[in-house]
């Protein structure tokens, strides 16, 4: 049988199934197959060994809550935001990147407040 890698596995019907890729497929498509049917039981043991490892993830980013955004900092090339986060002391220098990630909403408001249009015509 040709060579084979496991990425998935689900119980559908009282059989519990992998979903197999063919080495041979570049493209990752593959199709599942009941458990009974793979004969090589290496290739089960090693997809449950990695899964293991895979769920041993850290815990995700959580954001602090936003008090204020103080400014906005030029510090060449990047620009960086000067936040307040409840319940701490002092401001934080918070990239721009990571406020568009973790603060959209605070960083949408401090737009909306300090951006003036100037009519055409004036």
């Amino acid at each position: 049988m040709e060579s084979f890698e496991i990425t998935k596995e689900r119980t559908k019907k009282g059989n519990h199934q992998y979903y197999v890729v063919l080495e041979s497929n570049k493209d990752g498509k593959g199709k599942w197959t009941n458990e009974s049917e793979i004969q090589d039981p290496t290739k089960i043991q090693d997809f449950k060994s990695k899964s293991v490892v895979q769920k041993e993830r850290p815990p995700k980013y959580k954001p602090k809550k936003v008090e204020k955004i103080i400014g906005i900092v030029s510090k060449d090339p990047k620009i960086v935001f000067l936040v307040k986060f409840n319940g701490d002391a002092s401001p934080i220098e918070i990239p721009i990147e990571q406020m568009r990630k973790f603060y959209s909403k605070p960083l949408l408001n401090f737009y909306e407040k300090h951006l003036n249009f100037i009519e055409s015509g004036q």
